[in-house]
């Protein structure tokens, strides 16, 4: 028995387009940024954590997720735009960032291990590679 792996869709494109509602945009426009954002996520139904494995042998906790980061495009885009305040979330680019931790239940890093990629395919083959790693490692745990 090796690690178990979390069946989850990682999207193709990082892109918020639903824009939002005109009573709700009016009650939020003296919100920060983060509060905004997250609405855009909650609108356009998205995440920004896909976790992958996160599973304990032993005393040895082993955690690989992927962190998406949205882009504005479309309606979402104009509508932000028009919001001086707000312009500062068009500056964010779409990535995903892949994350491995490896540590004890005290939290003592044992392994980590952090990525960047702007291109999906690349993406999974880090995750697979990572997964490898990870499986090799708890194989290890799980002998001694």
């Amino acid at each position: 028995m090796g690690l178990e792996v979390k069946e989850n869709h990682i999207p193709d494109t990082l892109y918020l387009t639903k824009k939002l509602e005109p009573k709700t945009l009016q009650k939020v426009l003296g919100s920060n940024v983060f509060t905004v954002e997250r609405l855009y996520l909650l609108v356009n139904d998205q995440v920004t954590k896909i976790d992958l494995v996160e599973q304990r042998q032993d005393n040895v906790v082993f955690k690989l997720y992927v962190r998406l980061n949205w882009a504005f495009a479309g309606p979402a885009r104009i509508q932000v735009n028009n919001i001086k305040g707000w312009r500062i979330l068009l500056k964010k680019k779409p990535k995903w960032i892949l994350r491995a931790v490896v540590e004890t239940v005290e939290h003592h890093t044992i392994y980590t291990f952090e990525h960047t990629y702007t291109n999906i395919d690349n993406l999974h083959k880090g995750i697979e590679e990572e997964l490898d790693y990870l499986h090799g490692l708890f194989l290890e745990v799980k002998q001694k």
